[in-house]
This record gives C-alpha cells, structure tokens and sequence, in this order.
C-alpha cells in the first residue's frame, strides 16, 4: 500500500516534536539536577566562610593580646627606665653635694662659722633641670631637740673620741653611760686588743666560736663604729640610740616609748648612741711651720729658737736638756717643767753648772701659748733637724673645741670639768682657742692635769662626716648619701660612703619658699 507524500510529511512532523520534546525533557533533567549540586555547593561554602571567620576573630584576639602585652612590656620598660635614670639622677645630685662640701671645707676648714651650722651653703642648693624636675641638695647634721629641724652643716669627726687610740679609761668612762658600761667596755677592748686572754667580763674568741654562726674577732683596730655591732653585748640601741632613720631630729616615733619602733624613754631628748660620741680614727698632718724640740742640735739651739720670743731661761733649758740627749714627749711637757743636771754643764766660759743643778724651764701659764703656737715634740725625732720632720701624721688627737662635754669628761675622767670646758669655750675668741694652752690659762686644768691630756688633743679638724640628701622637685625622688671626707692632704678624698636611702626622708622640704628667695 503506498504512502502518501503528505502522510510522510506528517509523519516527520510528529516525529520532529518527539523529539523536540524528548531534546526538552532531557534539558529539564539536566537542569533539575543542576539545582541540586548548586544548593549543596553554596552550604558548604557558607559553613567554610564562618569558619574562616572565627579563625580570623581568634587571630585578632591573639594578636591584640600580643599587642596588648608588648604594648604593656613597653611601657613598663619605660617606667623603669624613667625610674632608674630618676635614681641615678638622685645619686649624682647627692655627690655633687659631697663634692660641693668638699670644695667649701678645703677652703673654709678652720672656720667653724662657715661649716658648722650654714642654710645660705647647705640647705637646698640647686643642681640642674633635667625633664622638668628640678634637683637639690642639702647637707645635714644632728641638733639639739630644741630645734626640731637638723642644723645644715657637716659633723666634726675629730669631736669625737677615737675608740682605737682613746685607751682603756677613756673608753670605761664613755660607755659608762649604757647600763652594762663596764661589761662592754671589756669586751670592746678585748676586741681591738691582739693579746688573747679576755678581761673579767669581756669575750675572747671561744665565745663567739659558740655562736650560732661563728665568726673571728677583729683583734685590731675597728674599721666602721657600726662594727661595734659584732661585738659581744653591743646592740643597735647603742650604736644608734633612738635616732633610728639617723636624721639628727626627735621624730614622733622616737619620743613615744614602746608604742612604735624604736623604743626609746620618751623624756624628748634625742640620744645619738655611740655613734655620735666614737669614731673609728681622726688623724692630721704634722704642722710643718713647728720647730720640733727633739730635732735642736744642742750647740745651735739658741740661734733656732732666738727669734720665736722665748726667755733665755727657756732656751738654756731646752739646750741643755737636749744635749744630755733627753727627749721631749710632748710642747706642754715645759710647762712648769724642771731638770736635774747628770753631769756638769759648760754654759759659756766661765760659767759652768755643777751636777745634780736643778733646772726650771720658765714656762708658766703666761708663756704656755706660745710655747704650744710654735714648737711641737716628736718621739724619736733624734737629731740633725729643726721645723716638721719626724713622723708625718698625728693619729687619734681630740679637737677641744668642737667635742662635747660627755666626750670631753670621758678624755678628763671628770663629767664637772668636761661641762666646764665645753661652757668656757664659747665666750673665747678664735685667737684664744687657736691651741689647747687655753684649758690651763683660763684656770680649767693645773699644770699636771694639763700636760697629761694635752697629748690626746688638738684644735684642728680634717675628717668631716657629710649627710647629703638630693632630691627633685615635683616628683620628690631623692637619695640620701653618707660620707666621711678627709681633709688631712692637699686634695680631699673620700675615705667612708654608704647609700642609706632606705631609711626614708630625713625631713621634709620647702623647695617653692626656697625657689622664691632665689
């Protein structure tokens, strides 16, 4: 049967759409399982994205932790660094004043109205502004409670009695003072002495063997007065007193009993220990401008000492006494001083003195200043000089005119004449006071009682011990330095410091009253 054209065409019509639909369906398919994958791809990238975010959020925490820190470290660094430079800065501002004091006492030390007691030189003297703070210093000593502020000078150390060459009296008769004087006193001496039996109350070395931390005994001369601490029966309230931050003023603290620390007898007076009292040496240069007695040659005495105004009964004296080669111990060894010849002596010809004379030297109290002005004895000068020679330095000499009365009574052995001595001297002139010859002219000591301490004194100082406190103003940062200044060379030197910052403010400042008078 045949096919028509036009069947056929309809044919491939129907078959065209067929497929059309088929190619259609196919897309449909293909398009449904596209959405599919595309739903499941953005979920995974949505939780992936929150994941990176929380990662990051951390991050950034710990870094801002980090930075935190460093920033922290940063700033702590800088404060320490301001802090130390700010210490530093304390310290050097307190050496400028020990040099500073230095400068004033080489050129003003035997003028106590310059040192001793002076705001103009000590109190508040400007340093430098460094960053805003302006920086001070001031120099500082003990005063009477009375005052009830430090007097601004430096402390004589020569005022003191030296506990390595003072001798056994002297130091039973100062520590006399303390309420077990006696024990201490032995065992102090026992200390410095190199022989090894101890006194009746004093300790010799099996005692501090048995400490719980044995140590040795010094056995020699001490090297701080704070050593007195290592010896046996010896206790800060001895050393120190109640002056506990060691600033020279009654504070409420130390003037109240047991309530707070230290104790102390709350009776308003500021005890200073023996700190104030002892020093471990003082010494000074031997004058040079001195004719020492046993460096005359006998035959030419008269013509070394013909033009210092002595008698003619003073030089044969001292003529004759050194050509029988005697020595002298001491310049007040004259005073009233007499001789006996051991042989027959040939004045000039024509004039001989028999054996056995008895000599005077012709010294009294009238001539006794100028004897101790211009001569000056060393043991074992020997002969073949005239001025200085001899040992170069004077070790462990008192200065009459600065000690106290208590230290002054422990060198007499008498607390009545110390008093008298210390109350005479103020209303003496400097030329009166210039050597020791005053505590016999002015009727304080007899000729024997004179010549027997004029050895142990002097009316010089060379060793100064200098509080120095620097201190910045706002901030109020500060350091307190203590030093020992000696003077005895040509250039001063520093032979003692320490750093007693920790103690706290000695006393408070008035740097805008200060400022204001500048």
């Amino acid at each position: 049967m045949g096919v028509s054209p036009m069947q056929c065409g309809h044919e491939k019509s129907i078959l065209e759409s067929v497929g059309a639909s088929s190619s259609l369906y196919d897309g449909v398919s293909a398009n449904l399982g596209h959405g599919q994958d595309a739903r499941g791809t953005h979920g995974r990238d949505a939780r992936a994205t929150g994941l990176v975010l929380v990662i990051v959020l951390v991050v950034v925490a710990m870094m801002s932790m980090i930075a935190a820190g460093v920033m922290y470290q940063a700033r702590a660094e800088i404060s320490a660094s301001t802090a130390s430079a700010s210490r530093h800065q304390a310290k050097a501002t307190a050496m400028s004043g020990i040099m500073y004091t230095a400068a004033v006492l080489k050129h003003s030390i035997n003028d106590p109205d310059v040192w001793l007691d002076n705001p103009t030189l000590f109190q508040n003297q400007f340093v430098c502004e460094v960053g805003g703070e302006r920086w001070y210093f001031s120099i500082y000593a003990p005063n009477p409670p009375e005052h009830k502020k430090p007097r601004f000078g430096v402390i004589d150390e020569a005022a003191k009695l030296s506990v390595n060459t003072a001798g056994e009296q002297a130091i039973k008769k100062l520590l006399s003072r303390e309420k077990n004087g006696d024990e201490l006193a032995d065992c102090l001496l026992d200390w410095i002495n190199p022989l090894d039996e101890p006194r009746p109350l004093g300790a010799g070395q099996e005692y501090y063997d048995s400490l719980s931390t044995p140590y040795r005994m010094k056995r020699g001369p001490l090297t701080t007065i704070e050593e007195l601490l290592c010896i046996k029966g010896f206790t800060a309230m001895n050393v120190y007193g109640n002056d506990a931050n060691l600033n020279g003023i009654l504070d409420p603290n130390e003037d109240d009993g047991d309530d707070s620390f230290p104790p102390d007898k709350a009776d308003g007076k500021l005890d200073m220990g023996l700190r104030g009292l002892m020093t471990v040496g003082t010494w000074e240069p031997r004058p040079m401008d001195k004719i020492d007695l046993n460096r005359l040659r006998p035959n030419d005495v008269a013509n070394q000492l013909g033009d210092i105004g002595l008698s003619d009964d003073t030089i044969l004296f001292i003529r004759i006494y050194r050509a029988e080669n005697s020595t002298f111990t001491h310049a007040s060894q004259l005073l009233e001083m007499t001789y006996t010849l051991k042989n027959d002596f040939q004045v000039a010809e024509g004039n001989t003195l028999a054996k056995d004379t008895v000599l005077q030297s012709g010294v009294g109290a009238e001539q006794l200043p100028l004897v101790m002005d211009k001569l000056i004895a060393v043991p074992g000068g020997g002969r073949g000089g005239g001025r200085g020679g001899g040992g170069m330095v004077l070790v462990g000499l008192l200065n009459v005119n600065s000690a106290c009365a208590e230290v002054l009574a422990a060198v007499t052995n008498d607390d009545a004449v110390g008093k008298k001595i210390a109350d005479t001297r103020e209303s003496l002139s400097p030329e009166q006071k210039s050597n020791t010859a005053w505590l016999h002219t002015e009727g304080l000591l007899d000729a024997d009682q004179y010549k027997a301490i004029a050895p142990r004194l002097t009316t010089r100082s060379y060793q100064f011990r200098i509080m120095c406190v620097g201190f910045a103003h706002p901030s109020g940062r500060y350091c307190i330095l203590e030093a020992t200044l000696d003077l005895s060379r040509i250039n001063p030197r520093i032979t003692y410091i320490r750093d007693i910052t920790r103690l706290g403010m000695p006393f408070a400042t008035d740097v805008e009253k200060e400022r204001e008078n500048r």
